[in-house]
C-alpha cells in the first residue's frame, strides 16, 4: 500500500460514526487469513476491543477492562437498518458460547469469535 493509499483509507475511516467504523474493522479482519494462530499449546485470534474504566466512589478510575465489539447481526435487524445511528457501544453481553465479553452499538449481534449469535443488554 502507498503513503498516499493509506492517507486515503485513514481520511475515510476517521469520517466514519463508531458504528460503521467497526463494522468495517471487524469486516476487514474477518476477512484476513493471518489473524488466527494455533499450535501445540496456544490459540489466538485478532478481535477489535474497546476499553474501559468507571469511576470510583472515591472519584478514582476502576481498573480497565476490555469487550470485544461485535458486529450487529443482519438475520436480525432489516435490510435498510441504519448502522449509522449514533449510538456507541453501550450493549454489553458475554458471548453464549465462547464466553468473550462483548460489546456492540446493536442488541442482536454476532460474536467476532466464535460467529455465535447473541443478544446484549
Amino acid at each position: 500500500m502507498t503513503e498516499q493509499q493509506r492517507e486515503t483509507t485513514i481520511q475515510a475511516l476517521a469520517q466514519c460514526d463508531l458504528a460503521e467504523f467497526a463494522r468495517i474493522v471487524n469486516l476487514a479482519i474477518a476477512r484476513r487469513s493471518d489473524t488466527q494462530t494455533e499450535n501445540n499449546c496456544d490459540r489466538t485470534k485478532l478481535t477489535f476491543a474497546q476499553a474501559m474504566q468507571t469511576r470510583e466512589d472515591d472519584g478514582s478510575w476502576s481498573r480497565w477492562s476490555t469487550s470485544a465489539i461485535a458486529s450487529a447481526d443482519l438475520a436480525y435487524y432489516k435490510p435498510d437498518w441504519e448502522f449509522g445511528n449514533g449510538e456507541p457501544f453501550w450493549q454489553f453481553g458475554e458471548c453464549l458460547r465462547c464466553h468473550i465479553k462483548l460489546c456492540s452499538h446493536a442488541k442482536a449481534t454476532l460474536c467476532p469469535i466464535c460467529g455465535a449469535q447473541n443478544t446484549l443488554t
